[in-house]
């Protein structure tokens, strides 16, 4: 059996079939979001192992938290590779920057100084 609630949006009757189908899927998926982001800050703050109890105060923060967007984007496994490269690349840079002496130093400082720029510009774009 599904948990339900029901919730009174002012204005919505008004609202066609569809319409009002698709503001009864937005207001789901918020309330599962919101339900969601409670349950987890309930779990960061429980104490003990007891049963979990989503509090008012647990919701409120949790509205908050959402409204504002204070969950930032979890970056994707292309843009973390590419910010790993980079780091990597700029540490080859470096060593590569103390056999300037070389001409394989000197390629090698240009090259990797490419490589360091240009990842480091798109893991920062993705």
């Amino acid at each position: 059996m599904q948990d339900e609630l029901r919730v009174a949006v002012p204005g919505a009757d008004g609202l066609l079939g569809p319409t009002r189908d698709a503001l009864e899927r937005s207001v789901t998926l918020y309330g599962e979001g919101l339900l969601r982001e409670a349950q987890r800050l309930e779990s960061l703050n429980r104490a003990n192992a007891g049963p979990a109890q989503v509090t008012v105060r647990d919701v409120q923060d949790a509205e908050i938290i959402l409204r504002r967007n204070l969950i930032p984007p979890k970056k994707d496994m292309v843009a973390q590779s590419l910010w790993i490269t980079a780091s990597l690349s700029g540490i080859a840079t470096g060593w590569f920057g103390n056999q300037t002496q070389y001409t394989w130093g000197i390629i090698g400082l240009f090259v990797t100084g490419a490589i360091t720029v240009v990842t480091g510009l798109l893991g920062y774009l993705k």
